[in-house]
C-alpha cells in the first residue's frame, strides 16, 4: 500500500512538475506574433529530435488524432515552418520535416526560454540549485528509463 501511494505521489509530482514547466516555456515563446497554436510548437518540438516523421507519427507523440495533427502542420507547411516530402522507397508516405525557418524559430525560442530560467536560476540559493540540478539528473534518467518500456509486448 505505501508503495503505490509514493508512487502515485511521484506521478502527480512529475504532472506538477510539467504544468509549472510547461508555463514556464510558453510563456516565453510569442505565439502569436509566429501565429501559431500550442499545437503546432508541439508538433515542432517534435520535428526538431525526429528529423522526418509521418502524421501518424507526429499524432502519437503529440498525442492528437489524425486530423488535428494534419491540420496544424498544413498551416505550419502554409507559413514555411514545415514541409512535406514523399518518402523515397515509398511514395504513398508523406514525410513531414522542419524548415530552416522552422528551426531558427526553435532556436530563437529556445533562446529565450533559456535566457529566462538562467535569470531566474541565478537568484536561487546555491543549496536549491544543487538540489535541482542532482533532481533533474535523476528525473531525466528515470523518464528515459519510462519512455524505453513497452507495454503492448
Amino acid at each position: 500500500m505505501n508503495d503505490f501511494v509514493s508512487e502515485s505521489d511521484g506521478i502527480i509530482n512529475a504532472l506538477k512538475f510539467f504544468s509549472i514547466f510547461y508555463r514556464i516555456i510558453f510563456d516565453n515563446i510569442n505565439l502569436r506574433k509566429h501565429k501559431l497554436s500550442k499545437s503546432q510548437i508541439y508538433i515542432l518540438l517534435s520535428l526538431v529530435y525526429g528529423k522526418k516523421l509521418t502524421v501518424s507519427n507526429i499524432a502519437k507523440m503529440t498525442s492528437t488524432s489524425k486530423e488535428q495533427t494534419s491540420r496544424a502542420i498544413s498551416a505550419l507547411v502554409e507559413e514555411g515552418y514545415a514541409e512535406k516530402t514523399c518518402d523515397t522507397n515509398n511514395k504513398r508516405i508523406v514525410l513531414i520535416s522542419m524548415t530552416q525557418k522552422g528551426y531558427d524559430l526553435m532556436t530563437q525560442g529556445r533562446e529565450s526560454v533559456n535566457q529566462r530560467i538562467t535569470e531566474k536560476f541565478k537568484l536561487l540559493p546555491n543549496e536549491d540549485k544543487e538540489k535541482f540540478l542532482k533532481s533533474m539528473r535523476c528525473v531525466f534518467e528515470t523518464f528515459k528509463k519510462i519512455s524505453e518500456i513497452d507495454l503492448d509486448k
